[in-house]
């Protein structure tokens, strides 16, 4: 397989999941990626996909398990969810700091909804002043409300969509596929409270495992950054950079899972932070395919030499 054929095909599976399964937020967008996944990984695959559910307290957060976890050398953990858009400039998301990472998130959010207020207030303004009624007003200002979050769910998502993208071709060209197991987690896009859970109820199966990987943002970012805590080994992962995590109470699933593996895509700011650029934002249309085909290959080692092989001999 020549080297272009290997980025179309990459590219081919990263547009599935990011324009016909890039929005997954309500039940409706679930449904339909649920039905793709069975699709690509029973039918196509040959691997038994299985449903869950973990409990936070009074709510309960869904996943979607692939292959057996038990019996698997590497297993490899994805989000499921995305998030909608955030209209507060140069949002950031740090993969490696919690609190920062709330506090952008809080700030998002107060954004989108002050800005979502005005317009709303404007549009009471307008229609009373047109129609003197109150309750008409009241009525278009609330129509207003579903229509700024309606367009805020931003169908662009290449950091959520190019994780689930690798997982496929990986899964669909793996020599021994049975080896690999896949979980996709849901409400685990922008926090690791969901990741935690999910490794308290499947520590021991997972306790077999040769590699667990969580993987995220994998689209742009200027570094590859693997994060392990202090008994996992560096990995070799498209040249990816390690950040020891030794401070449980900022990356609290190391704590309950110290072998786990997090690897993101990211930029590093002027106070030395990595961070998540362009995330919930319109400009989350970029992909580093060059960057995904490097991380295939690190889980598909003998993937290229044998097409090459079969290539020649054809």
């Amino acid at each position: 397989m020549s080297e272009t054929a290997y980025a179309n095909k990459l590219e081919e599976i990263l547009l599935q999941y990011t324009y016909y399964y890039g929005i997954r937020q309500s039940n409706d967008d679930k449904k339909k990626i649920y039905g793709y996944i069975y699709e690509i990984y029973n039918n196509k695959v040959g691997l038994k996909v299985t449903y869950d559910k973990l409990s936070l307290g009074p709510s309960h957060r869904g996943l979607c398990v692939v292959g057996n976890i038990a019996k698997a050398d590497n297993v490899f953990i994805v989000p499921l969810d995305t998030k909608s858009k955030a209209y507060l400039y140069h949002y950031k998301y740090y993969p490696f700091n919690d609190k920062k990472t709330n506090f952008n998130k809080l700030a998002a959010s107060l954004c989108d909804w002050g800005i979502c207020l005005i317009l709303m207030a404007i549009v009471y303004y307008l229609s009373y002043r047109l129609f003197a009624k109150g309750i008409v007003s009241a009525i278009l200002a609330i129509v207003v409300m579903f229509i700024f979050h309606f367009f805020a769910r931003n169908i662009f998502n290449f950091n959520s969509s190019a994780p689930m993208a690798l997982l496929n071709y990986i899964a669909v060209n793996s020599p021994n596929k049975r080896k690999n197991a896949y979980v996709f987690l849901d409400m685990s896009d922008d926090n690791y409270v969901t990741l935690k859970a999910f490794l308290v109820k499947y520590k021991q199966q997972l306790s077999h495992a040769k590699k667990v990987l969580y993987l995220n943002n994998l689209a742009g970012g200027e570094h590859p950054v693997l994060a392990h805590g202090k008994e996992t080994a560096m990995l070799n992962i498209a040249g990816a950079k390690e950040v020891l995590i030794e401070d449980n109470n900022m990356m609290p699933c190391f704590e309950v899972f110290p072998k786990l593996y997090i690897l993101t895509g990211a930029d590093i700011n002027n106070k030395g932070d990595y961070v998540v650029l362009n995330k919930r934002s319109k400009n989350d249309n970029k992909m580093d395919v060059k960057r995904l085909k490097e991380i295939a290959e690190t889980f598909l080692p003998k993937e290229r030499e044998t097409n090459n092989e079969n290539t020649e001999n054809n």
